[in-house]
């Protein structure tokens, strides 16, 4: 349910629905079993709203787990066919106060 729900996501993210997918992403997060992923698109919609103080809450939670979470860690690691979507993503991790290496 958890990857379901995280691909709900990140259409929201892409429609410019950034409440909608960090509602989504906050449900994806309470399903069973860590996914990187569900941390990434909560933290890039909350960069994308400039809230940061909560972005960096999630991405300390992540690297908890993920300590090599980073621009270029979702970079090399998602799946998105589309380089400007891709570029767009990044970006929103950036302005959550992602560091771009490990």
């Amino acid at each position: 349910m958890g990857s379901f729900l995280v691909r709900i996501a990140d259409a929201k993210y892409f429609a410019a629905d950034y409440e909608g997918t960090i509602a989504i992403a906050l449900k994806a997060l309470g399903q069973p079993n860590f996914q990187w992923s569900r941390y990434a698109i909560l933290i890039a919609a909350l960069g994308e709203l400039g809230r940061i103080d909560e972005a960096r809450q999630f991405l300390a939670e992540v690297t908890r787990t993920r300590p090599d979470f980073s621009v270029t860690f979702v970079r090399d690691m998602h799946l998105y066919g589309d380089q400007g979507y891709l570029t767009r993503y990044l970006d929103s991790l950036r302005k959550a106060g992602v560091r771009e290496t490990a």
